[in-house]
């Protein structure tokens, strides 16, 4: 081959692998990977958030100034707000805003913190806003402002009374009218077939009570009768007077059989025994006098130191003798040994009237300041007492069938007790079962019916009052 021809071969050759250098460097010739080897990128810095507060508004409720549990309508109200800082970091000083009034938190509030602020109540409708002046950069601006309808407080179910029970009345079914002045005592045969009454008109008037007619009207007092009881068999009818006599009378007749004479001053009450044998009379004299009612002779004085005698009552099942006099001390005498049972110095207010229970288990007691005092005979010690009367109680009377006890006041009403309730009940009722409505003029004496079914009154009008109770 000539030598210009080979020449010009060297040279193409050299054009070309210049070319193909070119070529790869164009290309990428590192080091191969194997399939599914990730690609490595450039590491990033990290971003670390601030540390913020974030104050916001908790609630909003109207209270008592104070915090009076018990509270009355137009005693001061406020506004207890609580707020919070749930952000990350202490808040600093901020503005609190509820309503037109704005407060100064200067301490701020830590993270975590929560408080509460009493404020001036500025209206029902409340707004309320934190950080009014923004000075706190917040994590969360959008819960600063809370708009709240605000609700009374109310007060606790304690703080209200008890409301009263409705006690039933009763009204005066009859009415027997003829003294002429005021009834002081009254009885109901132990048939219950009569009712007589007596008073400063100084007449005994015998009532049939199925027709509410006078048998007859017995006379023989020359002063007025304080207290009339019938004997146990119905037989006689004893009499009390203001002057410190007593007097014995048939029935069927009125005539006179005895005439007690012994005390010396007015005779205020008398009684039977359960069965008869003896009458029982107390006077203002500070003395008790036991007579013997078949022929009127004297059995007994009792004066150990008593002051005056207001009322008496023997008791149906042992015959005990109970008395409550005008220093407030009620006594119970044992007739059959001649000794003292009981002495209690019960009241510094008068002791008006006695009165022991059907089954004599329980003396009752009535006073002159509107108290009633219970005793166990049993235990011999007052076991209860009530007052819940305004009034002074003038008489006490236990129904024989052992339902009712009833108080007699000096407003014109009686009031009636279911007595195993009160029993029951520890006497802590707070008033009666029953009502009786009178005519608003006092009472001095009360008795129930044989049968229960009735209670008399001897009104200071000249009218004897009969009401009719409730069945059992």
């Amino acid at each position: 081959m000539p030598e210009s021809s080979l020449d010009c071969i060297k040279s193409l050759a050299l054009t070309l692998l210049v070319a193909l250098f070119g070529l790869l460097g164009a290309c990428d010739i590192s080091t191969p990977r194997l399939a599914g080897t990730p690609t490595l990128q450039p590491e990033m810095p990290t971003i670390t958030p601030a540390l913020l507060p974030d104050l916001s508004i908790l609630s909003a409720q109207l209270v008592i100034e104070n915090d009076q549990p018990c509270f009355e309508i137009g005693d001061q109200l406020e506004i207890m707000l609580a707020f919070q800082n749930s952000g990350l970091a202490p808040s600093g000083e901020f503005a609190l805003k509820v309503g037109e009034l704005e407060v100064i938190i200067d301490q701020g509030l830590k993270a975590g913190e929560s408080q509460t602020l009493t404020l001036p109540v500025t209206g029902a409708q409340l707004t309320a806003q934190i950080d009014t002046r923004n000075q706190v950069v917040e994590s969360n601006e959008s819960n600063n402002r809370l708009s709240y309808t605000l609700v009374a407080p109310t007060a606790s179910p304690a703080c209200f009374p008890t409301p009263a029970k409705e006690i039933p009345e009763i009204g005066i079914q009859s009415t027997l009218a003829g003294h002429q002045g005021k009834v002081l005592g009254l009885d109901f045969s132990p048939d219950g077939r009569l009712l007589v009454s007596a008073g400063v008109d100084n007449t005994m008037r015998l009532w049939r009570v199925a027709q509410l007619s006078l048998l007859r009207t017995m006379q023989g007092h020359p002063f007025p009768i304080t207290r009339v009881s019938f004997s146990p068999d119905g037989q006689q009818i004893a009499t009390a007077s203001v002057d410190s006599v007593a007097r014995i009378w048939r029935v069927d007749n009125a005539s006179l059989l005895s005439t007690l004479v012994g005390h010396a001053d007015w005779i205020t009450s008398l009684a039977y025994s359960p069965d008869g044998d003896l009458l029982a009379t107390g006077s203002r004299d500070f003395t008790v006098r036991l007579w013997r009612p078949s022929n009127g002779s004297p059995l007994a004085l009792i004066d150990e130191g008593m002051t005056g005698i207001l009322s008496l009552a023997f008791s149906p099942i042992s015959g005990d003798l109970a008395w409550g006099e005008s220093g407030g001390a009620v006594r119970i005498w044992q007739v059959q040994n001649e000794r003292w049972l009981h002495v209690w110095s019960a009241s510094e207010f008068p002791a008006c009237c006695v009165a022991f229970s059907s089954d004599g288990g329980s003396l009752a007691a009535g006073f002159e300041d509107g108290a009633i005092r219970f005793w166990d005979l049993g235990l011999g010690s007052q076991t209860g007492i009530l007052r819940t009367l305004s009034s002074a109680i003038h008489d006490l009377a236990f129904s024989p069938d052992g339902r009712y006890l009833a108080a007699a006041l000096e407003n014109g009403d009686v009031y009636l007790w279911q007595w195993q309730t009160l029993l029951s009940d520890n006497f802590q009722a707070a008033g009666p079962d029953y009502i009786l409505k009178g005519d608003q003029v006092v009472l001095n004496d009360i008795a129930f019916s044989p049968d229960s079914s009735l209670l008399a009154a001897a009104a200071d009008d000249g009218n004897v009052l009969l009401w009719a109770l409730p069945a059992p």
